[in-house]
């Protein structure tokens, strides 16, 4: 599979990718292996994108291209897309605290969101997850200013990946199905079932459909009892309403602790 970060930002989220042997990285930004001119504007920026035709090529298959959009490169976002739309694409957009943006950023931010958006609700893209920083570091807990964008990067490269990893893998239940083609805009979390409360990295509106990724280690699966059960409860106790559709998968993994990640899609335009 093949990672593409563009910008500042979705460069730095792709580098994360290189951890993990089963994807290759490439990176679009300026002073990088695949490189942005320098512009002063986001219409120049897209005035100016080149072809990147080396790249092009190398995209055979399926794409996670991650992003964000405040920047002015982002005027460029729209032509790689573009070009390598030949490809099944899964778009990570990451949304920054707007706080501490300019007004100009501002602008350019709501502008790459909504169009994104729009292209993933006419099919252009597979999927489009939405990612929030400010959601993220919520999860995280206190992050200190040195470490707050590092942790939230490894966060996305490592659920994105594991996500990936649950979706390719044997489970040993499962009722979760295609996603229907009208919900192509997503985000994910964490289920925490000590405090029965769900964790996304981004808040999303109106979800259609959830979808429940129960990891454990061999050795919960073979002692623990009634463990059905807790997972069924679990799922109705959830919050959902009567248009939400509910699955769920129990894998067995290598890993000492359990843990439960949660998929949501909606085919409701974000604000």
């Amino acid at each position: 599979m093949h990672v593409i970060g563009f910008g500042g930002a979705g460069c730095k989220i792709a580098i994360k990718f290189s951890d993990y042997t089963q994807y290759e990285v490439h990176l679009v930004d300026k002073g990088q292996e695949y490189q942005l001119p320098a512009t002063n504007t986001i219409e120049e920026a897209e005035k100016t994108a080149p072809f990147f035709q080396e790249l092009v090529e190398k995209i055979d298959d399926d794409v996670i291209f991650i992003c964000s959009g405040s920047g002015i490169t982002s005027g460029a976002m729209l032509a790689v897309l573009e070009s390598i739309k030949h490809a099944k694409i899964t778009v990570l957009y990451i949304k920054p605290d707007v706080a501490f943006l300019n007004s100009a950023a501002k602008q350019r931010e709501r502008l790459v969101y909504n169009v994104l958006q729009q292209y993933a609700h006419s099919g252009a893209f597979e999927r489009l997850y939405i990612f929030s920083n400010p959601s993220m570091a919520s999860i995280l807990g206190e992050l200190s200013i040195s470490e707050y964008y590092d942790k939230i990067n490894s966060l996305i490269s490592g659920t994105v990946h594991m996500i990936n990893y649950l979706n390719n893998t044997d489970s040993i239940m499962s009722n979760i199905s295609p996603t229907a083609e009208t919900n192509r805009i997503s985000t994910i979390g964490f289920y925490d079932s000590a405090t029965a409360t769900e964790k996304y990295f981004f808040d999303l509106k109106n979800i259609r459909e959830k979808n429940f990724y129960y990891t454990f280690s061999e050795r919960t699966l073979t002692e623990e009892k009634n463990l059905l059960n807790k997972i069924a409860t679990e799922i109705k106790s959830a919050g959902q309403d009567e248009l939400t559709t509910v699955s769920y998968s129990i894998t067995s993994t290598e890993y000492e602790n359990s843990y439960v990640y949660l998929v949501a899609h909606t085919n409701f335009v974000q604000e």
